[in-house]
């Protein structure tokens, strides 16, 4: 099981997570995207960085999301490429649902591209159920004119 140590991302993290992002994202955000997020009332995000003394420096993976009444909107959930398969963002979605219950969350929502199975298993996996669809919701560039749907998944948060 993967053991991290999660932190505050920072306006200093974010060049450190460019490379995920591009890596993790037909339309990744830039520097200024994710300051506007962070900057905003209810925008938070975190890092993780391996548990260990010799890679703690080097982002693993992050997430961007907002806090809004009871609900989590996730923006952003990225883990880099040599780290995915190895539990990294079942493990940094666990902690999110940990900072939602601190926050009196009671539920979570976040949009995936129909086309990423691997991202909508983990999500089942995780208690995320489809809601809704978005259709066209993602600019594809080969699709010039249209897009692709984007799923809305949730999950509801017990205890709050």
């Amino acid at each position: 099981m993967f053991s991290g140590k999660l932190t505050v991302l920072t306006e200093k993290d974010i060049e450190q997570i460019l490379d995920i992002e591009a890596d993790s994202f037909l339309q990744p955000w830039n520097r200024n995207m994710f300051l506007d997020e962070l900057s905003s009332d209810n925008g938070q995000g975190y890092v993780v960085r391996e548990d260990s003394a010799i890679n703690s420096k080097s982002p693993v993976a992050f997430i961007v999301f907002r806090l809004i009444a009871d609900e989590m909107h996730i923006f952003k959930i990225a883990v880099a490429e040599k780290w995915r398969r190895q539990k990294v963002a079942s493990w940094l979605l666990k902690k999110s649902f940990d900072i939602a219950v601190e926050n009196h969350v009671s539920k979570i929502l976040l949009e995936v591209r129909y086309s990423n199975n691997p991202a909508i298993i983990l999500y089942n996996r995780l208690g995320f159920q489809i809601v809704g669809r978005r259709p066209y919701y993602y600019s594809v560039p080969s699709y010039r004119l249209t897009g692709e749907d984007a799923l809305v998944m949730m999950k509801k948060i017990e205890g709050v």
